[in-house]
């Protein structure tokens, strides 16, 4: 039934196409169980860590092609209920050796800094292995658009006004996306797709027949 394995099979299996197929099958087999460490023991970001690093890199982007004057100082106005977009932009300004303000009364010389998100999103794609047995991945797009004007108090003058986008893109584990969302901020989850019960148990099962299988019709047609 199972067919029967007898001293002629060695030459078969021992001639240089055979060891060959059997090795290419077992390094194979051996890169599936274990993926590669470097890239499965990377440190990732959080959303919110991603969200911050796009306004920072908006804010400089804005505050380098703004003209100011000594002891100016930026009244920022950030229209969210998301708190960690308003510290970042100040921070990043901050580093900039920009003085800034909130809702300020300074002097008539203040620039005004208005900042209003247009468009958030994280998305994630479908869940996928880098090979047979190896960890689920997903691959996670980060979006975020500012609109931002920019003005002087006293004059009315406008000294930015536009939108920025910031888009990101990169992989992670499927079973770090519950740890990279924060559930006090709703643009930082995104639309996870879930693993079916068949995936998830059935699929290894499949995998290991089917190599089974391979393996059983290699000898038989061999011999």
């Amino acid at each position: 039934m199972f067919g029967v394995f007898t001293l002629n099979s060695f030459p078969l299996m021992f001639s240089k196409g055979g060891i060959c197929s059997l090795l290419f099958l077992l390094l194979t087999l051996v890169n599936s169980a274990f993926p590669k460490q470097d890239f499965a023991e990377e440190i990732r970001f959080t959303n919110v860590q991603i969200f911050q690093k796009a306004v920072s890199e908006i804010t400089h982007s804005i505050a380098s092609e703004l003209r100011t004057i000594e002891h100016d100082t930026i009244e920022v106005r950030v229209f969210s209920p998301h708190v960690f977009i308003e510290q970042q932009l100040i921070q990043s300004l901050q580093e900039r050796s920009i003085v800034t303000a909130l809702f300020s009364r300074a002097r008539s010389n203040t620039i005004v800094w208005e900042t209003y998100p247009t468009r958030t999103s994280v998305k994630y794609s479908k869940p996928f292995r880098m090979s047979f047995w190896g960890t689920r991945f997903i691959e996670r797009f980060v979006s975020l658009s500012l609109t931002t004007t920019i003005s002087r108090k006293q004059t009315g003058e406008v000294m930015f006004i536009g939108e920025k986008d910031w888009n990101a893109k990169d992989t992670i584990r499927w079973d770090d996306v519950n740890s990279i969302e924060n559930l006090a901020f709703d643009i930082t989850i995104g639309n996870k797709e879930n693993i079916s019960w068949m995936d998830e148990y059935v699929e290894p099962f499949v995998i290991i027949g089917t190599t089974a299988i391979v393996i059983f019709l290699f000898f038989t047609v061999r011999s």
